[in-house]
């Protein structure tokens, strides 16, 4: 036998052994699937551990709270302009809202099971990333070629909570206001 055909002889041996091995932790690995507990329970539940009346008056008292008047809402956005640059006063606002940086998220989310997307929403802390610090340094530079490019006004703007829907809110990064004095947003 030569050197390359005994390589390959424990070569085939070892991943033999290697399948061999791998077909008995597959058949462990299912036994204990089927012991495992009920997905109705635990932190993979998809039923209120509320009963339905109770559920229903703290979500609408939840919802209630987040509603405001058309005057709220104008304080509110001058309020929280500087983005989280301020007092905390803009991640406060947001917390319990759906924002536009989730939207697309929610509209395509698995309708079964909303466990995990629920517990991104509410628990998940926030992050930053090299991207997002180098965006928002350079934010202010953009707004300013966009407004000598178009010369347009640009000014910075704060979270707005929909005026209907008091759940939902954006805070894009700049309003832009057109000659005719139409407002758009601009975001970075």
């Amino acid at each position: 036998m030569t050197k390359l055909s005994m390589r390959k002889s424990r070569l085939r041996a070892l991943k033999k052994r290697a399948r061999k091995s791998m077909t008995c932790r597959n058949e462990i690995l299912k036994q204990k699937k089927v012991n495992e507990p009920d997905g109705k329970y635990g932190p993979n539940a998809t039923t209120p551990d509320l009963a339905a009346v109770d559920f229903k008056i703290m979500k609408s008292a939840f919802l209630q709270r987040l509603e405001c008047s058309t005057e709220q809402i104008q304080k509110i956005e001058a309020a929280t302009r500087l983005q989280g640059e301020d007092d905390g006063s803009w991640s406060a606002v947001r917390r319990d809202r759906i924002t536009a940086s989730w939207a697309g998220t929610i509209a395509k989310r698995r309708t079964k099971i909303v466990t995990p997307l629920v517990q991104k929403l509410l628990y998940a802390p926030s992050k930053v990333t090299k991207a997002m610090i180098y965006g928002h340094t350079f934010e202010p530079v953009a707004a300013k070629k966009f407004e000598e490019s178009t010369r347009f006004k640009v000014e910075r703007c704060g979270f707005f909570v929909h005026y209907e829907h008091g759940f939902i809110g954006a805070s894009p990064d700049y309003l832009v206001i057109m000659p005719c004095g139409k407002r758009a947003l601009l975001e970075i």
